[in-house]
């Protein structure tokens, strides 16, 4: 609630607020101080304290005074935009959530409020408490573009792709020139498989909002940067802006890194690749969530001793539902690459990134009291049946028609292939590989924001790279008939040779004009173009294999700690050594 305040103290609030206008920043902090030793809980002096304190640059006095003033009127929405703005710069998740939930409580029917804290959660991935407060929002204010635009990121992070689309359809309702929101719904449509339409999106969001970092990021491969490109100006002043937060810095600096290559300076464009990553780790580190690759060891180790070929061969086949294709490995290894192919080769149930693993366990475990893959053993054939039929249809809003093939190329975790292989020993696991020089380096472009926190330190992306080859070492052991390897350079040279290996596997028919379809295409050295379907033969795609040749002598410290820690052979370490940078 509002204090009371005398005409005089009303008249030096205004003052100093002229004060502040004027730039005369030292008299306006001086008044509004003066002020709050008189009344400590005059809200509208602590704003204009934090206001004065954000334009000295001091943003951790403004964010206490932004706090203060926020808990004394929760009603005043600029404070608590204040609030959630600054926070998320200094990464003060539980001060800023603290502030914003005493602002929830003060009137739970205040929408705006419920949307500021679903921000906040969004910011720090938090996604269960950001989509509650979000729901509440939206409910309570179904015009409120803003919350429909953070629930549209929210959904999409949760994989819940659907929804995500059409919570972005209301965002843009509202607000059409919400550029952020055009790019975010387009990761859920390429997620679904409508690339035509995620490619449209993209093109709108950057029309829009060229300079937005979340924009920039998620556009940068639509075209191909020259030197004048103005969007390296914006990324370089964002990345430099110290009261931007650290997920929009660092997405600026891996937006320069693609851009000044294009540009032909590699060298910069490394400079501002490893701050991006030196800033992503750092900020992990401080919210406690670094990667930590020994309870997926410990994992592996209970699995590699407990399933074997015996045990699989044990289980029922399925005869009258589609053979499962499982493809797995880091990402850009090629699996959405590789998916679109088989797609075109057979008819399949393609589930694209729909979180299908998830889905389909969680309703397992909801019919036992036993672990996952004890209660798969124990449930008879008829009730796995019903569990993935379940399953899709939650996934597609009802059951999708039939098909010989079903393909997914997100598993999730790749723990979850026991699984998979126990529900159904026909799966065929297909390890989805690339040259770790490239593959490697393209998740080290990459940034993601929630999950896969390996990403952004060489060594720990070493070891999850390790983790991930013995996983493909065991299903090659104990699920050898129905193993394949696919590696990327081979599928954009011979993707037909690629696609017959799974078909075989999968026991499936190969279409006798397979090569005529995905021709063999051995240029490789291409530069990248504005492509962004799944084409195996696109420039986008071959420009992709060899890429390490122009990186590795500007990334000398990162291929060092690869090859040390054995995700590169030294041989092919050797190589980069001997490039000229």
């Amino acid at each position: 609630m509002a204090s009371t305040r005398t005409a005089a103290t009303a008249g030096q609030l205004t003052k100093a607020q002229q004060l502040l206008r004027d730039g005369r920043l030292l008299r306006a902090r001086d008044l509004a101080d003066r002020i709050l030793d008189r009344n400590p809980e005059d809200e509208g002096a602590h704003r204009l304290a934090g206001d004065v304190a954000a334009a000295e640059g001091k943003l951790d006095k403004a964010l206490d005074r932004y706090i203060s003033a926020a808990r004394l009127d929760p009603t005043h929405l600029p404070t608590l935009d204040a609030v959630v703005s600054i926070g998320t710069a200094l990464d003060e998740m539980v001060r800023v959530t603290q502030a914003l939930e005493l602002a929830v409580i003060a009137d739970p029917t205040a929408g705006p409020r419920h949307r500021r804290l679903g921000e906040a959660y969004f910011s720090w991935g938090r996604l269960d408490e950001a989509l509650g407060h979000l729901t509440l929002a939206t409910t309570l204010d179904a015009e409120d573009a803003a919350a429909w635009a953070t629930m549209c990121a929210t959904l999409s992070h949760l994989e819940r792709h659907e929804e995500a689309i059409s919570a972005a359809d209301r965002a843009l309702d509202r607000n059409p020139q919400d550029g952020v929101t055009h790019s975010n719904a387009a990761i859920s449509l390429d997620a679904l498989g409508r690339t035509d339409e995620a490619a449209a999106r993209r093109r709108r969001a950057l029309e829009i909002a060229p300079d937005d970092p979340n924009v920039a990021f998620h556009t940068k491969d639509l075209t191909v940067a020259g030197a004048d490109d103005p969007r390296i100006g914006a990324m370089q002043r964002c990345a430099a802006d110290e009261h931007r937060d650290d997920g929009q810095r660092v997405k600026a600096d891996i937006t320069l890194a693609k851009l000044l290559d294009d540009a032909g300076d590699t060298a910069s464009a490394a400079h501002h690749l490893v701050a991006a990553n030196e800033r992503h780790a750092a900020l992990l580190a401080r919210r406690s969530q670094q990667y930590d690759v020994r309870p997926a060891r410990h994992r592996f180790a209970q699995t590699r001793a407990s399933v074997t070929h015996e045990r699989i061969a044990a289980r029922p086949s399925p005869t009258d539902q589609p053979v499962p294709i499982v493809l797995f490995g880091l990402p850009r290894a090629g699996k959405t690459l590789l998916e679109a192919r088989l797609a075109a080769a057979t008819p399949a149930i393609v589930l694209g990134e729909r979180p299908y693993a998830r889905v389909l366990f969680e309703g397992i475990q909801q019919r036992s009291d036993a672990g996952v893959l004890v209660a798969i053993e124990q449930m008879a054939a008829e009730e796995l049946a019903a569990a993935r039929e379940e399953s899709l249809a939650e996934l597609f809003g009802g059951a999708p028609a039939s098909a010989p093939a079903l393909l997914t190329a997100s598993p999730g975790n790749h723990e979850t292939m026991a699984a998979f292989l126990l529900t159904d020993p026909r799966t065929v696991v297909v390890s989805c590989e690339r040259d770790p020089r490239d593959g490697l380096l393209a998740v080290f472009q990459q940034y993601f924001p929630i999950g896969n926190a390996f990403a952004c330190r060489a060594d720990h992306l070493a070891e999850h790279a390790l983790l991930l080859r013995d996983h493909a070492e065991l299903w090659s052991e104990v699920h050898a008939d129905r193993f394949v390897r696919a590696p990327y350079e081979d599928l954009v040279t011979d993707p037909a040779a690629v696609v017959t290996d799974i078909l075989n596997a999968a026991e499936l028919p190969v279409p006798d004009d397979l090569a005529d379809r995905f021709p063999r295409s051995d240029e490789t050295s291409v530069a990248a173009s504005p492509s962004a379907k799944p084409d195996p033969n696109a420039p986008l795609h071959r420009a992709h294999v060899g890429l390490w040749r122009r990186w590795g002598p500007h990334l000398p410290d990162f291929y060092r700690t690869l090859a040390d820690a054995g995700a590169i052979d030294q041989a092919d370490h050797e190589e980069i050594l001997a490039l000229d940078p």
